[in-house]
C-alpha cells in the first residue's frame, strides 16, 4: 500500500512539474514572439521613413522574419542605399 501511495505522489509531482515547465516555456515563447513583433514594427517604421511606402510583400517579409534577420536588417538600414540592398543583408 505504501508503494502505491508513493507512486501516486510521484506522479502528482511529475504532473505539477510538467505543467510548470510548460507554462514557463509558453511564457518564454510569448515574450520572444512579442519582441520579434516589436522589432518588425520598428523596422517597418524605419523603412518607411527611409524608402517611402512599402509593398505588401515587403511588409509580410519583414513580419515573417526571425529576430536574427530583423537585427541584421535594422543594422543595415543605416548604410543601405536601396531597399533591395537592405533586404539582401544576412544575419
Amino acid at each position: 500500500r505504501g508503494r502505491d501511495e508513493g507512486r501516486a505522489e510521484g506522479m502528482a509531482q511529475g504532473r505539477e512539474q510538467g505543467m510548470a515547465q510548460g507554462r514557463e516555456q509558453g511564457m518564454a515563447q510569448g515574450r520572444e514572439q512579442g519582441m520579434a513583433q516589436g522589432k518588425a514594427e520598428t523596422l517597418l517604421g524605419l523603412l518607411r521613413l527611409k524608402f517611402g511606402d512599402l509593398l505588401p510583400g515587403t511588409q509580410a517579409q519583414v513580419k515573417a522574419a526571425d529576430a536574427r534577420q530583423l537585427d541584421a536588417w535594422a543594422a543595415a538600414v543605416l548604410t543601405a542605399e536601396t531597399l533591395e540592398e537592405l533586404l539582401a543583408a544576412k544575419p
